[in-house]
């Protein structure tokens, strides 16, 4: 990101900024901070983060408990003489 900041030193100059670097004056990074690899995201985080698989979940698993409760309830009742 790059950002104006005030410069003392070119106080008495026509240019009263300096374009500074953010991060510029950063330490060099260690050799120890080496780049792990990605870490594997959780299964539940994955399912609940997927909108659409949300939504067919909802309406697929109301859908078949209502079928299977309607099917258990035509099979309990007595048949006709």
């Amino acid at each position: 990101m790059i950002y104006i900041k005030d410069s003392p030193a070119l106080a008495g100059t026509k240019s009263q900024f300096v374009i500074a670097w953010e991060g510029f004056m950063a330490q060099d990074p260690q050799p120890e901070t080496a780049v792990a690899p990605p870490e594997r995201i959780p299964f539940m985080q994955r399912l609940l983060d997927n909108p659409f698989l949300l939504l067919f979940l909802g309406v697929v698993i109301p859908t078949v408990i209502y079928i299977l409760w309607g099917v258990m309830e035509i099979t309990q009742i007595p048949l006709a003489k």
